[in-house]
């Protein structure tokens, strides 16, 4: 879906949370796709072309994703929902990855080059960043059906429009893809939600127990200085 400017403040990791995150970052050199990770963490190991998969922080938003295409330079281009928008218009823009996702999780998604009938149609990565880059600041008639920030990525990558997240049903309305190609999509498209899910879920649980492991050692280090007589006045939250 479009995604709203980001507005939140940058997280701080711990040093086992960074090492995950700069761990699995490493292995989307390698593959197709990779594990959800800070985009800090990321942005070093994404090659121009590849998609980038955002997720929000909570359960109900694993029933979609946004999606952008890295360009380089730790840059992205990608359908927003700017703060100002006028006519219900979303936007094509480029914007710094870091900026751009700051407090989310994202990672690398190319998640049809596979697919029997795009991984024949893999662009040239210079042809996917021209793609991308002649849009930015063009006007986008979104539509979740039929007209979302996946179709756009899509279509830089692969040279055509085609959504997993909206399970295909708008593309075979709109003449985008054949009844053949649905039935393959609607296949890759409950995989890519599954694997979408548990990766995301991964993340967060590892982020969750290394939050509450920072918090015991800060009560631990607080009861120590209290014994020794430096009582603080604040507290752990």
């Amino acid at each position: 879906m479009g995604s709203f400017l980001s507005t939140q403040t940058e997280p701080s990791r711990s040093t086992a949370l960074v090492k995950y995150d700069n761990a699995k970052a490493r292995e989307a050199v390698q593959h197709v796709k990779s594990d959800f990770v800070d985009p800090r963490s990321l942005v070093n190991h994404l090659v121009p072309g590849d998609m980038i998969q955002k997720k929000g922080n909570f359960i109900p938003q694993w029933f979609y994703s946004h999606f952008a295409i890295y360009i380089g330079n730790g840059e992205i281009v990608h359908v927003i929902t700017p703060s100002n928008k006028e006519n219900g218009k979303t936007v094509i823009s480029r914007q710094r990855m870091e900026d751009a996702f700051k407090g989310e999780l994202v990672r690398k998604n190319n998640h049809l080059d596979n697919a029997p009938a795009f991984h024949n149609k893999i662009q040239d990565p210079h042809k996917i960043v021209k793609a991308a880059r002649d849009r930015d600041g063009e006007s986008w008639d979104y539509n979740f059906l039929t007209h979302n920030c996946e179709h756009f990525a899509t279509w830089c990558r692969y040279g055509r429009e085609v959504s997993l997240q909206s399970w295909a049903i708008g593309d075979v309305i709109s003449g985008k893809i054949s009844l053949g190609e649905y039935v393959d999509h609607s296949i890759y498209g409950i995989a890519e939600k599954l694997t979408t899910f548990w990766s995301w879920l991964k993340r967060k649980t590892m982020g969750f127990v290394d939050s509450i492991g920072t918090r015991r050692m800060s009560e631990h280090l607080l009861g120590i200085l209290k014994h020794y007589g430096l009582n603080l006045e604040w507290q752990v939250v």
